[in-house]
């Protein structure tokens, strides 16, 4: 039985409820702990609301005391790093982004694998598999859960799989980017290994790309 770690404020409390009792009940029967991020900046950040560190610190505590080791951890709810970049200011500068800034990333880049990098014997890697939904209200986590259990319930491997009822599992969607033409090239020639693999024999897939050009994208992003 997976253990699952959901971290989200109390804005998303309802919202974050009835994922957690879809995941605990008929969405896997998985061990699910539901977590407000409020209490960690207390009990592990040293009281200072918005402290990534206040999550890093509690999934090291998971770690190192459950009983069974934490599987997955997924974030609800939208983040704003806290650093400022050239004339966009971070959380910790701005109200506006401070305000916006409801579940914290880490880091800088943020990068929210970074709340588990190298915790317990993950040496130069990530101890819990992380993911997050950036909701920004109550009601989208609810639209985002009925998203899940409709994608869910597709999967039976019991199910009729023909094209009108499953060809829609072999679109793909690719997005590349990056910070420089550099990143952008190498993002790009991965991507299309990838895409390779996917629309071979054995897959049989079909790839939407959204990867820029080099230059292009370069320049727009300055």
């Amino acid at each position: 039985m997976m253990h699952i770690s959901l971290l989200q404020t109390k804005n998303f409390e309802n919202g974050a409820l009835n994922y957690a009792s879809y995941r605990s009940g008929i969405g896997g029967a998985h061990d699910t702990v539901l977590v407000s991020v409020e209490e960690l900046y207390h009990q592990f950040g040293g009281g200072i609301f918005k402290n990534p560190l206040g999550i890093r610190r509690f999934c090291n505590f998971a770690i190192n005391t459950w009983p069974t080791y934490p599987s997955h951890l997924f974030l609800i709810g939208k983040s704003i790093r806290d650093v400022t970049e050239v004339n966009s200011l971070g959380s910790r500068k701005s109200n506006s982004a401070y305000q916006a800034n409801l579940v914290p990333s880490f880091g800088y880049p943020s990068s929210d694998n970074h709340f588990t990098f190298s915790l317990g014997t993950s040496g130069n890697s990530y101890a819990i598999p992380t993911g997050r939904y950036s909701a920004m209200e109550n009601s989208s986590v609810n639209d985002y859960l009925n998203k899940v259990i409709e994608y869910e319930d597709q999967q039976d491997p019991f199910s009729v799989y023909d094209i009108p009822n499953k060809e829609w599992q072999k679109e793909v969607l690719h997005f590349g980017g990056g910070g420089y033409p550099s990143e952008v090239n190498l993002m790009n020639y991965h991507l299309s290994q990838f895409e390779q693999t996917i629309e071979d024999t054995l897959f049989g897939g079909n790839v939407s790309s959204l990867c820029p050009k080099e230059l292009e994208f370069f320049f727009k992003c300055r």
